[in-house]
């Protein structure tokens, strides 16, 4: 169901932006494998190659908007799934990247930690350097700029 249907926001958006990614099917497993799937998913591909389009397609079933068509880069694509999405919350899942495991938006609903906050972030696992980037409970303006 999306949003024209249902007739109310989604408290979540997950935008997924893509271009030619190897490891695009990884993300979309990620977010069709979530145990919460009360979600609007927003694609916005590129103007990939057709081997990348036949992924993507195999996931169209969940995706609530979908376009492919040349863009001016990772920021205007990132633009674009702002303006198609229609949730509370954005969560920008770009392509060859993945939730941590199954139960994060899950465990983000259970532990009510959508219930206002501006900003919400967790753990960073890099697989590359095999480490666990962990932030502070609260983050002061600036933090990020010396971190």
């Amino acid at each position: 169901m999306n949003f024209a249907e249902d007739g109310f926001m989604k408290k979540i958006s997950i935008i997924t932006i893509c271009y030619n990614e190897k490891d695009v099917e990884k993300t979309c497993q990620s977010i069709v494998n979530q145990s919460f799937q009360d979600f609007e998913w927003v694609v916005i591909d590129g103007g990939s190659d057709q081997w990348c389009l036949d992924i993507l397609e195999k996931y169209k079933y969940r995706m609530d908007y979908f376009v492919s068509e040349k863009d001016n880069g990772i920021y205007n694509a990132m633009n674009k799934g702002i303006l198609a999405s229609h949730g509370e919350y954005l969560n920008f899942m770009n392509a060859g990247d993945c939730f941590y495991n199954p139960q994060v938006l899950q465990k983000l609903m259970d532990e009510n930690c959508l219930s206002g906050e501006d900003i919400i972030y967790g753990k960073l696992k890099i697989k590359q350097k095999w480490c666990l980037k962990t932030y502070p409970k609260k983050i002061p303006f600036g933090w990020f700029k010396d971190h």
